[in-house]
This record gives structure tokens, sequence and C-alpha cells, in this order.
């Protein structure tokens, strides 16, 4: 969360992301008395409910008057409505804390698990396998690590990229959500299984928001494709 102040003279300070992802840039702007800090001053805080482009800004307008504010970011011609048409933004979270950053992120924290539909049952101990094999997918290797997970006592065992059709490296296969059948000649089944029986659970890594254009969707539907 980006500690920001505001600024000390009129004008603006802001951060935009125009990559199509939220990974490029920060979620939230916090903005705070002078010297604030994680357990002290007072802060207000901005989220941007939004999984493309955005931008976040503080601001100081002529009249003395601080600002902050954040929303969708929008390239030019990349939202056109017709008469009569409508459009949503999406949501936009804030709040406040007298207790600095740790206040901040506790509101926030509570509003989240105040949903209904919020896991209600502890965080499960979890192996994921990616810096373990990579793309480098083998039924014993996995269900190897799968055996040692077990012993240690991984409650949950994820199985991450590599698994569907043409991913044997980072620049092809995104979008094309099957199961490579030169990789998992007989599916995923077998390891599911093998995971189950050792009483975790399985979980598997899907990644729905990014494409590459080496991949047959990519392919299939161009206009996809910002």
């Amino acid at each position: 969360m980006p500690r920001n102040a505001g600024p000390s003279r009129t004008g603006t300070w802001l951060r935009e992301t125009r990559s199509g992802r939220t990974g490029d840039a920060a979620l939230d702007l916090a903005a705070g008395t002078p010297c604030f800090g994680f357990g002290t001053g007072e802060v207000w805080g901005l989220h941007v409910a939004w999984s493309g482009n955005h931008r976040v800004l503080a601001e100081r307008l002529p009249t003395g008057r601080p600002v902050i504010a954040a929303g969708e970011l929008f390239l030019p011609g990349e939202l056109l409505l017709a008469p009569g048409e409508e459009y949503t933004g999406p949501w936009l979270y804030a709040s406040h804390s007298d207790q600095g950053l740790d206040g901040l992120s506790a509101r926030f924290h509570d509003h989240l698990r105040a949903r209904p539909e919020h896991p209600r049952s502890p965080r499960p101990v979890v192996l994921n396998t990616w810096e373990a094999v990579y793309f480098d997918h083998d039924l014993d290797r996995l269900t190897h690590l799968a055996d040692r997970g077990a012993e240690v006592g991984v409650e949950r065992f994820v199985l991450d990229d590599g698994w569907f059709r043409h991913r044997r490296n980072d620049r092809a296969g995104l979008g094309d959500w099957y199961v490579d059948e030169t990789v998992w000649p007989t599916g995923l089944h077998p390891l599911i299984d093998h995971v189950r029986g050792l009483g975790m659970e399985f979980g598997l890594w899907v990644e729905p928001e990014m494409i590459n254009l080496d991949a047959d969707l990519a392919r299939a539907r161009p206009e996809w494709i910002p």
C-alpha cells in the first residue's frame, strides 16, 4: 500500500497501470496526516475493485483542499456508448482510520470477511508445485512431491502452471485451458486421486485474465485480445 501524505503544493500525484492487469501496479492508495505510520496517524485509503487498467491519484486543489481519487483507465476509443446505452464503473472501496495503516488494513479485512461467501474455516497449509517442477510435469515426480507434502502436514496440493495444452514455456498456451494430452495422457485424475487419497485437497492453477498470442484461443478469437 503506497504511503502518500498528499501533494504539499497545488498539483497532482498520479499513478497509472496500462498493462491490463492488476499485478503491475499498486492496488491501494493511502494518504494521511504528516508522519503517519503503520500504527499512528489519521489515514484515508482507496481500492479500485477492477482487474484492468486503472489509476489512483492524490491532488491538492487551488483552494488548498486535498483530494484522493481512483478509477478505471480507458484508452482512447476503448469505451464507446451509443445513444441510450449505459456503462457501470467498477466498485471503489474507501475507508478511514485514526490508527494508521494497520487500522486501515483491518477495516478492509473486516469488510472482506463479513461477506457471506467468505471462507469460515482456517486457511489450509498449501504446497504449490511451481518452484518444484516449473513446466516439467511428470506424474511420478508429482506424486512423490505429494507424498513428501503429506508427511510434513500439507493440507492442500496445488498443481501450478504447465498442466494445459502447449504450455511448455511461458510464451505459449495461456487461454487453452484444456489438459495437455501429451503430458497427461490419462488426464489429471491419477494425480488428483493420489493427492486426495493422502487426505489433502487438490487445487488447480489458472490465470483466466491472461492470454498468449501463441494459443489456439488467440488464433480462434483475435477480437478478444486488446
